[in-house]
């Protein structure tokens, strides 16, 4: 068309419609980036720069697959939180409430029951379980209430970005992105060796669930098991995974019955080759209502629709497209009568 020759106004105008488009969208995209993160049951789909949108569960999805930052809070985390933070369940401290100066003594922070019997709750509200320590975990500022074994042979390590070696192992964490994990480095030890993390004691009145994100990527990987240890020995394991299972966070669930007391072991071991690093990251512990087990199975993968397109409303790249062909189709009319 003559009218989108070289050096034409129109042809100028339409180049800065596009650049403006592309740029308002680079804007939408770090917001989102920095606003929230994906929950451990979802992953980042197609539209990985506005919403976390894929289920990774078998079932129909519930509720949004995202959750805001420290910094955000809102259905679309767009909305700056006051200083300090108000919603707290108190399982890394205090958040932004403080003890009053003004009265006679503090409140204190536990878990499981309180020290006098017949008074106080047997366990705290969010994930009713007593425990020793933190167990839910996604490793951002150390191991949370887990610890290394002592009969195994090396120790996990936790890290941030890649593993040192390369062809194995995630480039970053499952949290954030730029966040921390735990895995096992496979280039100093030998053949056969094992690696132990354990929880913090839990006691469960209900039936839980423990779900985590695993990443077994190289082609010397051996293996993953977790264990329910109820007693002094480690029992059987509940859970295996063998050999590689591709360049990605993977996510894994073990039931654990209503009424017992136990920890969770991870153990990894070492294959024939240093390409072997096995990750862990977001460890937590939930109820189990679903009746969902992990079979080993592909993940189903599900798009919420819903969340995409509510995202994509906030976007600025869609309406600001459509306001370019509307100016292009009124220009047209205006110079080719």
């Amino acid at each position: 068309m003559a009218v989108l020759a070289r050096g034409s106004p129109l042809r100028r105008l339409t180049l800065m419609v596009l650049l403006l488009c592309l740029f308002m969208e680079y804007i939408v995209e770090a917001a989102a980036e920095e606003a929230f993160v994906c929950l451990s049951d979802w992953r980042l789909g197609i539209m990985e720069h506005l919403y976390c949108a894929v289920w990774k569960q078998s079932g129909t999805p519930s509720g949004d697959g995202c959750r805001c930052t420290s910094q955000y809070e809102g259905r679309c985390c767009n909305v700056h939180k006051p200083q300090g933070t108000f919603n707290c369940d108190f399982e890394l401290g205090l958040c932004g409430w403080r003890q009053a100066y003004d009265d006679n003594f503090d409140w204190s922070r536990r878990s499981g029951s309180t020290p006098s019997s017949n008074t106080g709750p047997n366990a705290d509200h969010t994930t009713g379980i007593s425990t020793s320590g933190t167990f839910n975990c996604d490793f951002e500022l150390g191991l949370c209430g887990w610890r290394q074994a002592y009969d195994d042979n090396f120790d996990w390590s936790r890290r941030s970005g890649s593993t040192p070696s390369s062809n194995t192992g995630p480039n970053a964490d499952h949290t954030t992105g730029s966040g921390y994990y735990i895995y096992i480095e496979t280039s100093s030890v030998s053949s056969g060796s094992v690696a132990r993390v354990i929880s913090p004691l839990v006691t469960a009145t209900s039936a839980k669930c423990v779900q985590f994100c695993y990443h077994m990527y190289g082609r010397n990987v051996n293996r993953l098991k977790v264990y329910i240890k109820t007693g002094s020995s480690l029992g059987n394991p509940v859970w295996t995974r063998t050999g590689a299972q591709g360049n990605q966070w993977n996510f894994g669930q073990v039931d654990i019955p209503a009424g017992i007391s136990f920890n969770i072991v991870f153990e990894a071991s070492r294959g024939s080759g240093y390409y072997g690093d096995i990750s862990l990251d977001d460890i937590s512990i939930v109820d189990n209502s679903s009746g969902q087990q992990d079979t080993g199975q592909q993940d189903t993968i599900i798009i919420n629709y819903t969340s995409i397109n509510l995202k994509l409303g906030l976007g600025l790249g869609l309406p600001l497209g459509i306001l370019a062909l509307a100016i292009l189709v009124y220009v047209c009319k205006k110079k080719c009568g």
